[in-house]
């Protein structure tokens, strides 16, 4: 059974390869779905077990606010440093 098979070592790095290269590309990220083509390409391959980490509407939340608060910290400006002077 094809779709049954095992993921092996190739097919993981030739995933990687095409994730990365998507990622460092915004109008290809921008146009597709990254992540359902890797779910699409997990079940293809019988991932069958993907429903175990879907997160509930709580966990959504939760993720969103921490991912926006990250965000947000990451792209603040740092307060100007005053040089000392000599």
């Amino acid at each position: 059974m094809k779709a049954q098979e095992a993921v092996d070592d190739e097919d993981l790095a030739e995933l990687k390869m095409k994730l990365q290269t998507a990622q460092a590309m915004p109008a290809v990220m921008t146009e597709y779905d990254i992540m359902g083509m890797f779910l699409y390409w997990a079940k293809l391959k019988g991932a069958y077990w993907l429903k175990d980490f879907k997160r509930n509407p709580e966990q959504q939340q939760q993720f969103l606010q921490t991912f926006q608060q990250t965000s947000m910290a990451q792209n603040a400006t740092p307060p100007e440093q005053q040089v000392p002077a000599v």
